[in-house]
Formats: C-alpha cells, sequence, structure tokens
C-alpha cells in the first residue's frame, strides 16, 4: 500500500485550501474527528481517528496520520499513523513519532481498508479541478441510466427524426416491413400473425 503521493497544485490553491478541505471530508464522509495545524508555510499536518470506541482496542489511542508539503507548486501527501494529540498545536508537532509502518494495523483498527486511497483520490481530484469543490460531490453517486439510442433507418442507418415515417437520406420507410414469407403480402395491421391474403403463419 504506498504511502505517499505527489501532485501539482491546480490554480491559485494554497497549501491550507487542500488541507481544510481534506479535514472536511475526513469528518463528512468518512466519519472521523480530525484536527488539523500548519507546521509551517510549506507544511500542514491532520491527524484523525473514530469518535466513538477507538481507545477499546488494548488502549489504542492511535490516530490517522496526513502530512501534506509543498515546494513549488507541488502537493507531497504523506500517510501514516501514531498517537493521538490533545490541543494539537504547531509547538507539539516536534514530539510527534509519524510512522508509515503503523498506517495498516490502524486502518484495519478502524475498519477502513480503503482510506489511504480514498485520501490520495480527494487531493487528486481537488489539486486537478483547481478551485474549492462541494465535499458532497465525492459522495458515492447512484449509477447513471443508459441513454436511449437515437433512431436509425433500418435501410441506411442514417438517424431518424422523431415521428419520420420515411428515411430523409434514402427515402426508404423507416420501419421495417414485414411480408408473408408464402406470398410477399404485406400484413394487414399491427400484431398480425397470420397473412390476411394466404392465411400464412407470419412468424
Amino acid at each position: 500500500m504506498a504511502d505517499a503521493k505527489v501532485f501539482r497544485m491546480g490554480g491559485n490553491q494554497t497549501l491550507e485550501d487542500v488541507a481544510h478541505a481534506l479535514e472536511d471530508f475526513l469528518r463528512t464522509q468518512k466519519h472521523l474527528e480530525t484536527e488539523g495545524v500548519a507546521q509551517s508555510e510549506t507544511s500542514y499536518f491532520i491527524q484523525a481517528r473514530q469518535t466513538e470506541g477507538w481507545k477499546k482496542f488494548v488502549g489504542m489511542d492511535q490516530a490517522i496520520q496526513v502530512r501534506l508539503s509543498v515546494y513549488g507548486g507541488i502537493l507531497t501527501v504523506d500517510l501514516g499513523a501514531g498517537r493521538w494529540v490533545d490541543k494539537l498545536g504547531a509547538a507539539t508537532l516536534g514530539y510527534i513519532i509519524f510512522s508509515p509502518l503503523l498506517l495498516t494495523a490502524a486502518i484495519g483498527a478502524i475498519g477502513q481498508q480503503r482510506l489511504p486511497q480514498e485520501i490520495f483520490d480527494f487531493v487528486q481530484r481537488y489539486t486537478f479541478l483547481g478551485k474549492p469543490l462541494d465535499i458532497n460531490n465525492f459522495a458515492p453517486k447512484a449509477p447513471e441510466a443508459p441513454e436511449e439510442p437515437a433512431s436509425c433507418c433500418p435501410s441506411c442507418g442514417s438517424p431518424l427524426p422523431e415521428g419520420a415515417k420515411f428515411c430523409p437520406g434514402c427515402g426508404k420507410p423507416a420501419a421495417r416491413q414485414r411480408t408473408c414469407p408464402v406470398c410477399g403480402a404485406a400484413p394487414s395491421g399491427e400484431g398480425a400473425r397470420f397473412c390476411a391474403e394466404c392465411g400464412a403463419p407470419l412468424n
């Protein structure tokens, strides 16, 4: 599992734009408690954990950690895990152990195995679009119904205007006519099962 990825910042985005949007995503879409702080003008640190039951895991008070760093318009996202720090501030960041090696265990503890990839996907979309996003756009969406194919001429394949009886491309009937396989006569009406001329089945 990758624990770091690099992205190019888009538009007039700042490091704090990306960090605040990611915190909102983790809170609203992944239902995690988050806290973040700017370490410097080029670095931002976020910690996230379950809001309930986290410390029931054999005294674990670990948190998922995200470290965002930007240099020359290039954003690096590092993922790790460590102890949750109450009252997180810039002064405490020097005492935080950032460990990518603990990430798998921490992800398993909160039961969100896809979280690292979802974090990377969010950052990729956010930076690619180059503007602030509606967080709700990242919620799972219902599949769209497939579009109905346009009606085409059965003879030449040209598109047919709605309600057309003849093809404007070749002049032939827009609907393929069924004929009697015995005498060649056209059926007497829609849904006819037998020929009106000779009585043969039209199947």
